[in-house]
């Protein structure tokens, strides 16, 4: 099940630049471009190892076939924008959302098609002919201050590791390897249980 995140929300969601600094005793002047970037890989890491949304993210959800129930991935999720479909002639359908029931609160967020609406065929054409594109994000609006302190202290484990560990990447390395050097420190998401 293929999923897309675009328009990541900002990654102070979750602690400010200057947290993220403090955190890590860093220089604001020589060390806020590095501590930036820490601080992003550190949140993709936590978002991979809790399957959680720590920041806002719009996610496309492609699927091989509409079923009565479909779960979505990364919660929590706040808003489901469209459920789409290619049908047999290859175009795009869009299912009004009458025509489907969304179960938002809890850790398995789904969309439930209605008893009443006749479930169409969808196109052989596509791999994945559904998508669903919904917004995921924190549960607490606001401030930084406001976040969920245990996800936040999970973010800061990750940031420290990679800021106590910098030696061992290059200066100039890109997110993506800072998130791969990340995982290998971080123990697997069943030893936490946050949210």
């Amino acid at each position: 099940m293929p999923k897309k995140f675009t328009n990541n929300g900002p990654y102070t969601e979750i602690m400010t630049l200057q947290q993220a600094l403090d955190h890590c005793a860093a220089d604001t002047d020589i060390h806020s471009s590095i501590i930036e970037e820490y601080l992003k890989a550190s949140i993709i890491v936590a978002e991979e190892k809790l399957q959680r949304s720590i920041v806002t993210h719009s996610i496309t959800l492609t699927k091989k076939s509409l079923q009565q129930t479909m779960h979505l991935l990364m919660p929590p999720v706040k808003a489901v924008a469209s459920v789409k479909y290619y049908d047999t002639d290859g175009v795009q359908q869009t299912i009004d959302p009458s025509n489907y029931i969304t179960e938002l609160v809890g850790d398995n967020p789904s969309i439930r098609i209605k008893d009443s609406y006749s479930i169409p065929s969808v196109s052989c054409d596509y791999q994945f002919p559904v998508e669903i594109i919904y917004t995921t994000g924190p549960e607490t609006e606001g401030t930084p201050e406001n976040r969920n302190e245990d996800l936040k202290g999970f973010v800061k484990i990750i940031l420290g590791t990679l800021w106590t560990k910098r030696d061992a990447l290059a200066e100039s390395a890109s997110i993506d390897d800072m998130v791969k050097f990340a995982m290998k420190f971080v123990p697997k998401r069943r030893l936490f249980r946050f949210g």
